[in-house]
């Protein structure tokens, strides 16, 4: 079994918690920190893609 990558992680975390707008914005936040700067720009488009509409926050 291969193990989850960080990143894959982050998004799996943030899609289960989306419903909430404060606990989606301390977890985004955290997965900020939690990844290598390589993958951030890629883990921010995502989120602006996966949830831009609906939490503004966001797409700043």
């Amino acid at each position: 079994m291969n193990a989850m990558s960080r990143f894959e992680y982050c998004k799996l975390i943030l899609r289960k918690i989306s419903f909430d707008r404060a606990l989606l914005k301390k977890e985004y936040v955290k997965a900020l920190r939690l990844l290598p700067e390589s993958e951030t720009n890629l883990f921010i488009a995502w989120c602006k893609s996966e949830f831009g509409d609906r939490y503004e926050f966001l797409n700043t």
